[in-house]
């Protein structure tokens, strides 16, 4: 069942889609996951972000990630700085992040997909669109890997459902993602209330969609996300034992607005450290994004947009985010002019 307020995105029972995440390129059954595929495509059309609960993610894999976080965290900034990410290397950590132009009050670390383990992090055949990794040490990396290969293996599956979703073929939809791995995992730490030092300001994210296809969110138990939604800003309440899912600008693009990417921001509320880690799952960077036909059916109008590039619009959206490169690149700049 969809559990729905006027206050909060909807709550999704996921039935256990996430369970065994270590099995790779799982087929999800349609007659077992459909009711599932129903609520998720009316969410999606309603708010663009849902919950999922009953989801059977592994536990241990997610406590020992956490901790790993506030470990990483916790250290020295002179310590953290050894694997600062550069303009030429968007993978590792930052604390002068920006979204559109604006500094955030946050810490960051960003990974990527590592297609030859076997090999250093940093060899010239492990750089990819989002450079190349740069962890504190084996466990760091051990660890950050392992969670990252269960979250990418969820996003496949919560794919496909997506695809019942839309009538949309997944074949042809996983081919946008087939290749070289382009989703990454950023882990987020925001500072209570009495830590920082900001002249009133409290974004810890300012607004913004985010850019890929959609991402998928765990949060420590601390208020400060928020969606806007009917006019008006909506702070998500903690839920225990719940990801927070919401449609990316990539995933609009294709269904041609059937699912809008909200907008959302992060605002330092309590005196209490809040931790997140966001999986965003990105199309590969080859892949070309545009409307397609089963979406510009169902929504009744023509093609809203013109075909993108996505390692194109990836590297300017990066440029933004990581120094004053001007205006940053939004998809509303690839929509059709009449």
């Amino acid at each position: 069942m969809v559990a729905m307020t006027v206050t909060q995105p909807p709550i999704i029972d996921a039935q256990g889609l996430f369970k065994d995440a270590s099995k790779r390129h799982v087929t999800v059954d349609p007659e077992e996951f459909g009711s599932v595929a129903e609520q998720v495509e009316e969410a999606s059309r309603t708010w663009g972000v849902f919950r999922i609960t009953n989801h059977g993610f592994d536990e241990n894999i997610l406590k020992e990630t956490v901790e790993m976080v506030q470990e990483f965290f916790d250290l020295p900034d002179e310590t953290k700085s050894f694997v600062e990410r550069t303009a030429n290397n968007p993978s590792g950590w930052s604390n002068s992040e920006l979204t559109k132009q604006a500094l955030d009050l946050k810490e960051i670390f960003d990974y990527c997909y590592i297609p030859h383990r076997d090999k250093p992090d940093d060899h010239p055949s492990n750089r990819g669109i989002d450079g190349w990794n740069r962890f504190m040490d084996s466990r760091m990396r051990e660890v950050f890997l392992r969670y990252f290969d269960h979250v990418e293996e969820c996003c496949y599956r919560l794919l496909q459902v997506l695809c019942m979703a839309l009538d949309i073929d997944y074949e042809y939809a996983k081919r946008l993602f087939t290749g070289e791995s382009c989703g990454f995992c950023r882990m987020n730490f925001y500072k209570g209330l009495k830590e920082i030092e900001n002249d009133g300001q409290r974004y810890g994210i300012h607004d913004h969609t985010d850019a890929g296809f959609f991402t998928i969110l765990w949060t420590s138990m601390a208020r400060g996300i928020e969606f806007y939604h009917d006019g008006r800003w909506v702070t998500l309440e903690p839920l225990a034992g719940s990801f927070t899912i919401n449609v990316g600008d990539m995933c609009q693009v294709l269904t041609n607005g059937l699912f809008a990417a909200p907008v959302h921001r992060v605002i330092i509320k309590e005196d209490v450290r809040r931790y997140s880690m966001a999986f965003f799952f990105n199309p590969s960077p080859k892949a070309r994004i545009k409307p397609i036909e089963p979406c510009i059916q169902k929504s009744g109008r023509p093609s809203m947009y013109k075909d993108i590039s996505w390692s194109e619009f990836r590297n300017q959206r990066f440029a933004g985010d990581y120094a004053d490169e001007g205006k940053e690149v939004q998809i509303s700049d690839y929509l059709h002019h009449e």
